[in-house]
């Protein structure tokens, strides 16, 4: 009696798919503008998706004074702050995918200032000694409304 033997070969094979993740992009980015002329209080707002966490924010101003300024976070949002007013920002975003590759929004973000305030001072009659004179204010530039007394 002849006893067949039957062979049966698995071979598995082990495939490792990377997860490929979407390159960083800058989805919004908002400006607030210095309140008064002359302060350095400016914001820029920036929102981001994709990439790898950290990222790092690179904030860089041309002119005048050329600053950079930088964080490495986690989030995907981040505000830069206390700016002064410039219309050379330029803002790059890296992740740490490892690619090496850098997002830069632009070519550059404004931080506009109001104009300095003014204010136009007219006498209604002439000026006489000993005589009241009403004056009128007229002013222009800052940022608002105005009040007066």
């Amino acid at each position: 009696m002849m006893k067949r033997i039957l062979s049966i070969v698995i071979v598995v094979f082990t495939i490792s798919l990377g997860i490929i993740d979407a390159q960083v992009s800058i989805d919004d980015v908002q400006v607030d503008s210095v309140t008064c002329n002359g302060l350095n209080d400016g914001q820029i707002h920036v929102t981001i998706s994709g990439g790898v966490s950290p990222y790092v924010y690179v904030l860089q101003r041309v002119f005048p004074n050329p600053h950079t300024y930088s964080a490495n976070t986690s989030s995907t949002n981040y505000t830069f702050t206390n700016l002064q007013p410039s219309n050379l920002y330029k803002l790059i975003v890296i992740d740490d995918n490892g690619d090496g590759m850098p997002v830069e929004y632009g070519p550059y973000i404004s931080v506009k200032q109001p104009a300095v305030l003014r204010v136009n001072i007219t006498a209604s009659s002439p000026f006489c000694v000993n005589s009241p004179v009403q004056l009128n204010g007229n002013p222009t530039g800052g940022n608002g409304s105005y009040t007066h007394t």
